[in-house]
Parts: C-alpha cells; structure tokens; sequence
C-alpha cells in the first residue's frame, strides 16, 4: 500500500508534490482478538439526573461483532447487542480508521455508577477473553441552596455583589452559574466573575439606579440544570 498526503495551512499554502508513505500487509491468519480503541460517551462520563437510557457508539479496530452485559460474563452468553458495520473500510470519519457498533445502555440508576461489561468477536471468530468494564456516573439533580441578597434589598450603592451556593448532583455542587437581568434562559446568561465551585458570586460595578431582576443558571459536570432568581434595587 502506498498513501499520499498533501497538506495545507490556514494561509493556503499547500504541498505540490505529494508526502508518501508505503506499506505492507504480512500474509496469514488473523488470531488477535478486537480491541475497543474509543467510545462515544467517555468512560467514567456523568449522566444527567433522571436519564434512564442512552446511545453509545464503540469503535474497533477492525470489523466486529459486539455484546454487553450488566454482569462480566463469557461473549456468548452475553444477551445484549451492539448494531455494527459490517464493512471492510471504515465509516466514520471523526475516528477515521475505526469501526463502529451502537446500541442503548438501559437501566440507569440516578446517584450510583452504572456498570456494563463488554466483549467483541472479529470475523475470523476471535473473541475478547475479558470483558471492557465501562461506568456511566448516575447523578442527583442540582439544587441552588442560598442566593444573596435577598429578594427586595435595597442598595445604595452601585456595586452590589450577589452569592450564590449550589449543592448535591455530578460533584457535590460543583457547578458553572451565570446571570441575567433580562432571561431566564440559560443560553443568555454571562458567567459569574466566581464561579465552578459550590460557592459562587458576582460583583456588579457602576449599575445604573433602578430595580433589576437577577435570572441565575447553574449547569454541573453531568449537564444538570438549577436555576433561581432574586430582586434588589440599586439607588
């Protein structure tokens, strides 16, 4: 095998001759078994309270047949099954080179990791003797705990700061939280000076004299959602 490459930069500037590399295949049986190289959702990830079920892709270094199980336990006693390509060229562009098996971990638990055992067989029949252990982190909601001030303080000064205090879902109340003095959405919110900790706060600086409406966000690791407000004046 010969694989050119050409290359370039983001002035435009690109190779005119072709780097080439060449390469052989040894002839004779294939007796290695398949390897999970990468998965869709990274092992370990958080899921979001209340989520029961997701999708997950698993990539292989060569074509494959694939199961899984809650327990470890032998490929052909394995009940569940991935969907995989059963193409000889690879079909996945962002892990060029590998192959894919999909399919739907059910039966998450909420606040306890998840654990699933999974084994491949290539088409030559050889067959992962241990089983790739991978976890998904069930999560409790978030919860913003405190805010400060309290509804309806009166300032009279410019430069009020607001706290906020988050609590329980991926990581204890470790979160990212912004403000709004317009939305509720979270999308319009603008990261707090302090924030990704259970403790939070913004300080305001020269606000012109009036009442606001302070709309906070809070998202953590898993992509759990708080959200609260509070009132004040600024004279």
């Amino acid at each position: 095998y010969t694989v050119y490459l050409r290359c370039q930069d983001g002035n435009g500037n690109d190779n005119k001759k072709p780097y080439y590399i060449s390469f052989s295949i040894k002839p004779g049986p294939d007796i290695t078994s398949p390897v999970i190289e990468a998965t869709s959702i990274a092992n370990g990830a958080y899921v979001p309270a209340g989520v029961t079920e997701t999708g997950l892709t698993l990539y292989t270094n060569e074509p494959s047949t694939c199961r899984w199980s809650d327990l470890d336990m032998e490929y052909e006693k394995m009940q569940k099954t991935f969907a995989c390509t059963n193409s000889q060229q690879p079909t996945t562009s962002l892990y060029y080179g590998l192959f894919d098996c999909t399919t739907v971990l059910s039966n998450l638990k909420q606040g306890a990791p998840n654990i699933y055992y999974f084994r491949c067989k290539d088409k030559e029949g050889n067959v992962n003797s241990e089983s790739y252990k991978y976890t998904l982190q069930g999560t409790v909601p978030l919860e913003i705990t405190a805010i400060s001030p309290a509804a309806d303080t009166k300032f009279f000064v410019a430069n009020p700061l607001v706290k906020v205090v988050t609590a329980k879902g991926a990581q204890g109340g470790n979160a990212v939280c912004g403000y709004s003095f317009t939305s509720e959405n979270p999308v319009d919110g603008i990261e707090f000076l302090k924030t990704n900790s259970t403790a939070h706060e913004q300080q305001f600086e020269a606000l012109v004299p009036g009442a606001y409406t302070t709309y906070v966000s809070c998202f953590d690791a898993a992509g759990n959602l708080a959200q609260t407000n509070t009132t004040f004046s600024a004279h």
